[in-house]
């Protein structure tokens, strides 16, 4: 089965995206300032600066120089023109090519950095909630694209929009008003985890089988041979018409290697534990079956392949987390702007808020919430990879078992406002 992506004229957004994305001008170059005698900076400079390095951090122009040059950026007037042009393309289906999908993560988190601007500048919240509500929707296409590729780049785009929306409600007293508006932008998503999912596993299906017809023969059972001869092509992603051709000395060594209908069968045990895959326990179930491919499989064999499944899947995991911890974030947010201060418990600020409770994806329990009162501000988390609470602790590379594992849990809180990109000055003797 070889995949062919297809989308109605009526329903194609690609063009007008791929226009809008055409029309954003490039980043800002900052010129650093001069390291003192003996110095040097962490990075070099001058550079451009990416959107996302402003977002890492607080929104400190005064501290953080190069924030000035973002600032400037984006208050340019052909860069809100083609930003208000992206934001204005409605729901539909998208397919980019090339490095497209990259761009548009690029623009989207651009639209996030102008919602910081309009709340940090003029304390637009509602345009501010507009620009994260049409990141969020450019997002959510990509995710519904069919391609695997796409597909993460989108949830990554909306992991960048939730943690916004954090930041957001952590640091303004939303108004009431304002944090029904925010739920309701979170509301429309047409995808939940559930289908996401399902998008994903059909995304992999779909690259899987066209990468299968592209290094098999297939006779009229549905069976055939890896094809030696063919290899130099097949390891590329570019679609081939033609039919694999069991020519040539090199294909005499096919029968070493398994045969199509053997390695199909192992595409679809990974795709079916994806699609009902729920959970850190259906991850390592995952990464078990992803185990078994190896070099007999031909180019599906490959570690990138037999991997790549267990790794999309913590992403949706990790996007799970963080659309629980944006809805939970908008709900304390307005319990505090009520009562003056956050709720003893998570539970407390959901009355008349939250449909369902904010989970957990990781372990299926509530996300763990701790008021911090000498702070003003709360602790709120996931227990992580690993399943085990650590009580908030920022997780962390160790060794442990043998391997180096990730230990600690996934931090779902604004409180500590993340500038590890910022360039800092080193000892030039380092």
């Amino acid at each position: 089965m070889a995949f062919a992506y297809s989308l109605s004229p009526a329903f194609d957004r690609s063009e007008r995206v791929a226009s809008a994305l055409a029309a954003i001008p490039p980043p800002p170059t900052v010129h650093w300032p001069a390291a003192p005698e003996g110095k040097v900076w962490s990075r070099p400079w001058p550079q451009t600066i990416a959107p996302a390095d402003a977002l890492r951090g607080a929104w400190d122009p005064g501290r953080r120089g190069h924030l000035e040059a973002v600032i400037a950026f984006l208050q340019r007037e052909d860069t809100n023109a083609a930003l208000d042009q992206l934001a204005s393309i409605e729901w539909g289906g998208v397919h980019l090519s090339g490095g497209g999908a990259w761009r548009l993560e690029e623009s989207a988190t651009l639209l996030c950095a102008r919602a910081r601007l309009r709340i940090a500048s003029q304390g637009d919240v509602d345009a501010a909630l507009a620009d994260l509500d049409a990141a969020d929707r450019l997002g959510a296409m990509l995710v519904e694209s069919g391609n695997w590729i796409q597909w993460d780049v989108g949830i990554r785009c909306r992991i960048a929009v939730d943690v916004e929306r954090r930041r957001m409600a952590f640091e303004r007293r939303l108004t009431h008003s304002q944090a029904a508006r925010a739920i309701e932008g979170m509301a429309w998503r047409r995808q939940d985890a559930v289908a996401a999912r399902e998008h994903l596993a059909s995304a992999l299906l779909a690259a899987w089988t066209l990468k299968l017809d592209r290094s098999f023969t297939r006779d009229a059972n549905g069976n055939g041979w890896l094809v030696l001869s063919a290899l130099p092509y097949i390891t590329k992603w570019e679609v081939n018409a033609e039919t694999p051709r069991r020519t040539g000395a090199w294909n005499l060594l096919s029968v070493f290697f398994n045969d199509r209908r053997t390695v199909l069968a192992k595409i679809e045990a990974v795709v079916r534990s994806v699609e009902r895959a729920e959970g850190m326990r259906s991850a390592e179930n995952i990464k078990a079956l992803g185990r078994r491919f190896s070099f007999l499989d031909g180019p599906l064999g490959g570690l990138a392949d037999s991997t790549r499944a267990y790794g999309l899947y913590l992403r949706l995991l990790q996007y799970c987390a963080s659309h629980s911890a944006a809805t939970a974030a908008i709900a304390l947010s307005d319990y505090r702007r009520e009562h003056g201060a956050w709720p003893e418990r998570l539970s407390d600020a959901g009355d008349g808020w939250l449909s369902e409770r904010p989970m957990d994806p990781y372990d299926g329990e509530i996300l763990r919430y701790r008021r911090l009162p000498e702070e003003d501000a709360y602790l709120l988390y996931a227990v992580y990879v690993d399943g085990d609470d650590d009580g908030g602790a920022d997780a962390t590379w160790r060794l442990a078992d043998g391997g180096n594992k990730l230990i600690g849990d996934l931090l779902l809180d604004a409180r500590r406002p993340d500038a590890r990109m910022d360039p800092v000055l080193m000892d030039a003797t380092k």
